[in-house]
């Protein structure tokens, strides 16, 4: 019986990936607390050289010694009493979160790229301070996080320089971050201002463009069944974004509404397709290319505000 389990268990080592995943949440936990110094330069500029890493170190080793001496005198009052009911329950319920959430992010598979597991993490990042400062020992402590904070201050001082314009997209080397700055160069030559895009390029564009471009999240709905024909499957995606941005009136002063789409169809159904912006909304006035996956559909406004679809969530608020 034992010799048929093993295979088994090896099978879903193997697909959950299991050495390389724990290693990608060891640095995302280094990152979320700042100390990840591995490939960094001692000099460099603020946040992002060894130096101020190894400063920080200093208050993560001292979270991480209170979690665990917690932790041990913890589980020896339950071995004593033989009940898990402490004198705190609260912080008892925020340790026992903190185990579970890091343990889940260590060994589950969420299909996450590299260190983008991070965010799995921030539970553990909000518990563990409401902890420390319930524990009633902020005062024995405080005076070395003051004294951590300081010399981390005076670190960035020392090692700053002004960031260039072309600086690295991707700092964290995540591998996933988009580079827009191309785009939005040319949003600025063409003067287009008001515009769609699938999540992804909505909200990072505009903000690297400054506000000066708003391009609003949309998504294609799939379900025509539902729909009568001829009407517009554009719909919005107010997530995470302005509302008001998708009001009728946010379109005014612009007579000319672009799209931003791939120029194939891609696999990821979140992905917004040049073919499925012309199916809903005809052709365009003008075609501007971006890159080899991307281009901008220009359209007239009252074209554009004939798709109700991007505008129903108004009628539902």
């Amino acid at each position: 019986m034992e010799s048929q389990r093993r295979p088994q268990y090896q099978e879903v080592f193997r697909t959950l990936q299991l050495p390389q995943h724990l290693l990608f949440s060891l640095m995302s936990v280094l990152d979320l607390f700042g100390v990840n110094f591995w490939g960094r330069t001692i000099a460099g500029h603020a946040n992002h050289n060894a130096l101020t890493d190894m400063v920080r170190l200093l208050p993560f080793a001292l979270i991480t010694v209170y979690v665990w001496r917690y932790a041990r005198t913890r589980l020896g009052e339950i071995r004593q009493n033989r009940s898990f009911s402490g004198d705190d329950p609260v912080s008892d319920i925020l340790v026992l979160g903190s185990i579970m959430d890091a343990v889940a992010a260590s060994t589950l598979n969420f299909n996450i790229p590299g260190e983008d597991i991070i965010r799995y993490f921030l539970p553990v990042l909000l518990f563990m301070p409401i902890v420390y400062a319930r524990s009633g020992k902020v005062k024995e402590t405080g005076g070395i996080f003051l004294g951590a904070i300081v010399c981390s201050l005076l670190a960035c001082l020392l090692t700053w320089y002004p960031r260039p314009d072309q600086e690295d997209i991707d700092p964290y080397q995540v591998g996933h971050q988009l580079d827009v700055r191309p785009l939005v160069a040319i949003l600025r030559q063409q003067h287009l201002t008001q515009g769609y895009t699938d999540y992804w390029h909505g909200s990072l564009t505009t903000f690297v463009s400054g506000g000066t471009a708003r391009l609003r999240a949309v998504t294609v709905n799939t379900d025509v069944s539902s729909m009568p024909p001829g009407t517009c499957a554009l719909e919005a995606r107010p997530w995470l974004s302005k509302r008001d941005w998708y009001l009728l009136q946010s379109l005014q002063g612009s007579d000319r509404i672009f799209f931003l789409a791939y120029l194939q169809s891609p696999q990821n159904n979140e992905h917004l397709s040049q073919a499925s912006v012309i199916k809903n909304l005809g052709k365009p006035d003008q075609v501007v290319p971006v890159d080899e996956e991307l281009s901008l559909l220009v359209y007239d406004r009252q074209r554009v505000l004939s798709c109700d679809g991007l505008f129903e969530w108004e009628k539902k608020k």
